[in-house]
């Protein structure tokens, strides 16, 4: 039996070469079921090195498709998940893109 699903409040934090981290999103209670970006594949934990590797089967991007995503990850609090794009992965302006998920108490 799977565990009841988990809802979470998420806000991306992008930061362009100027240094300043763009406006953080107002955080909302999210479902599982959002329709915000999406893809699914396995996922490898290099628990040690502070890093998960996504292998991306289905994305909505279809060039994603086939692609292995990099994240740093932290563990902020036991309920709170910082997950850092490698930088390899971002795109001039971009210097640093993370995403904060966080539990939301029940």
């Amino acid at each position: 039996m799977s565990p009841a699903p988990t809802c979470v409040t998420s806000q991306w934090i992008r930061t362009a070469r100027h240094g300043r981290p763009s406006a953080p999103q107002r955080p909302r209670r999210r479902s599982p079921l959002w329709p915000g970006y999406a893809y699914c594949g396995t996922v490898e934990v290099h628990r040690a090195e502070g890093f998960v590797l996504h292998h991306v089967e289905i994305d909505k991007v279809p060039n994603v498709v086939g692609r292995t995503l990099k994240r740093w990850f932290t563990f902020e609090t036991p309920d709170r998940l910082r997950l850092r794009v490698d930088t390899a992965e971002l795109n001039p302006p971009i210097v640093a893109d993370e995403l904060l998920w966080e539990g939301v108490p029940r």
